[in-house]
């Protein structure tokens, strides 16, 4: 039974409408955790409390007078799959079965208009390991509510196997924002935004980051990831730096970024995508549902200057796109006049991100997933683990070769590891040549190899050859070792009547042989 509908937001609008056009698979987030202990019956009973709780799990898509809704029902079915990998007679190893499995959870469309748009799927792997994907649609989640999804599902399966009770409160915080927001539009209380994104976008170009494989019109929703470890103590440097700035550490890593790209591409006026989540109130924290703004972030980088003014910059932007979040993404395109045709870039195809996990709780191990979903040509995630901080490239194999996106990712740290040693360089100083790519271009593709061409007489070359070469035969006449060309044999005959030699001529009796002075040597005795 239908309990509501609510008008989609505009940001919602944005990622249906390009669900329809493009990959739709783009837009499915998701995370993979290790259980030691699962219990599937009491499994079962947390999902359905979770969905109780968080109505915006009990929603689909609707057309209504040509607009796109959200309905919100009061029961719905929800998509549990489970698999038994733990038998020892498999045909296949068990982590690639598990890999095809995970790739076919988040690989694959939700039906919008069906729901529920999430699905969850477990993989038993042994008596005591078990893999749970989550896998939920944008329109409505974000990373942050995908952290919430967990941890409260988490919670309340530990909560009713300890056999204690659940605190379970309905939340309709993301229906009540949405109509919050789509009131606040048709007020033209956004007119602030909207020219501060005017004034800002105002001349911008997207990122045109060369390619490996020529672009399509439509780009595959599946995606790799690469990850880099960052050092402790290069992570100590960085963090001590941003604080000497008076920065984030994230403010940092954008304005190191910013200065890949502007190296990458050859310009100064920088544009890339950044996430901002949008949670007007406290009594939304713990909502699931998507808040994210995904907005341009612009730079000027001002190649003779130093580091210092480009992370004042940045700190400038960061705090003025906070203050002026609201104002849906796609509109700031739309009225910027900035939308992307198919097949050229977009300004949300690259994107920098920061993905911050807390401390594994009650048994559970996030796990890094090879293939990932996400919207956009390229994302480098900067994340903060509890074992340490990692660089990961987000990237799609249809745009960008693997050994492309591996030296990307090693020259940010190259970078990364410069800015922190050598502060007070230029911005035009900095290289992303490494070492060794420094030793092919200088030395190893400069190398010009060549014979050195000096006049000389027949009788000096024979005299070199015969010193250098004493035990070989110099020629012989009437025996042939190998059948050859007529052309050939006459050369031959005649070279033996020039040198009148009618014996094997050995390093002694060469100097005893009369030779005529011959001027010029045929080329084919070089």
């Amino acid at each position: 039974m239908v309990q509501k509908t609510v008008e989609l937001s505009e940001t919602q609008k944005g990622i249906y409408f390009d669900c329809q056009v493009n990959d739709p698979t783009s837009y499915n987030i998701s995370a993979s955790m290790q259980f030691d202990h699962l219990q599937m019956e009491i499994f079962r009973r947390a999902i359905e409390l979770l969905m109780y709780e968080q109505v915006v799990l009990r929603t689909r898509i609707e057309i209504q007078n040509d607009v796109p809704v959200l309905s919100v029902h009061e029961d719905m079915d929800y998509s549990l799959t489970f698999w038994d990998l733990s038998s020892e007679n498999q045909e296949n190893p068990k982590e690639q079965q598990l890999e095809a499995l995970v790739d076919e959870c988040i690989g694959t469309p939700f039906d919008l208009e069906k729901g529920p748009l999430f699905r969850i799927m477990i993989v038993q792997m042994d008596k005591s390991r078990y893999i749970l994907t989550l896998c939920i649609h944008h329109l409505i989640c974000d990373g942050m509510s995908l952290e919430l999804m967990k941890n409260k599902l988490i919670q309340s399966y530990t909560c009713l196997f300890e056999d204690q009770p659940v605190d379970v409160k309905l939340d309709e915080g993301f229906i009540s924002y949405v109509e919050a927001e789509n009131k606040k539009l048709h007020e033209n209380k956004y007119f602030k935004e909207r020219e501060y994104w005017l004034n800002k976008m105002k001349g911008a170009e997207p990122l045109s980051l060369k390619h490996d494989f020529p672009a399509g019109s439509l780009q595959e929703g599946i995606g790799h990831e690469l990850r880099f470890d960052i050092s402790e103590s290069l992570m100590a440097d960085i963090t001590q730096m941003s604080k000497d700035n008076e920065v984030t550490v994230f403010m940092f890593f954008m304005g190191a970024f910013g200065i890949l790209m502007s190296k990458y591409v050859g310009t100064d006026d920088i544009t890339f995508a950044s996430p901002y989540s949008h949670r007007p109130g406290m009594d939304l924290e713990e909502t699931i549902g998507c808040f994210v703004h995904m907005l341009p972030m612009r730079f000027h980088i001002d190649l003779e200057s130093t580091l210092k003014p480009l992370l004042q910059q940045v700190a400038t932007t960061w705090m003025d796109t906070y203050r002026n979040i609201g104002y849906p993404n796609n509109l700031i395109v739309r009225d910027s006049m900035l939308q992307a045709q198919p097949g050229s870039p977009s300004l949300f195809d690259i994107s920098f991100v920061y993905d911050s996990y807390e401390e594994d709780i009650l048994g559970t191990r996030i796990l890094d997933q090879d293939k990932v979903t996400f919207p956009g040509d390229l994302m480098v995630v900067l994340s903060r683990l509890p074992q340490g901080a990692q660089l990961k490239l987000q990237y799609k194999p249809s745009l960008f070769r693997e050994d492309s996106m591996e030296r990307m990712g090693q020259r940010f740290l190259y970078l990364l590891n410069q800015l922190v040693t050598n502060s007070d360089q230029k911005i035009s100083e900095f290289s992303l040549l490494m070492q060794d790519e420094k030793e092919n271009l200088l030395y190893r593709f400069n190398q010009t190899s060549y014979f050195p061409y000096t006049p000389q007489h027949i009788m000096d070359i024979f005299h070199d050859k015969v010193a250098r070469f004493p035990e070989r035969v110099a020629l012989m006449e009437g025996s042939i070792i190998r059948p050859m060309r007529r052309s050939t044999q006459k050369r031959i005959n005649w070279l033996g009547r020039s040198l009148r030699v009618r014996r094997v001529i050995t390093r002694q009796s060469a100097f005893r042989c009369h030779v005529p002075r011959i001027w010029s040597l045929p080329y084919w005795l070089y």
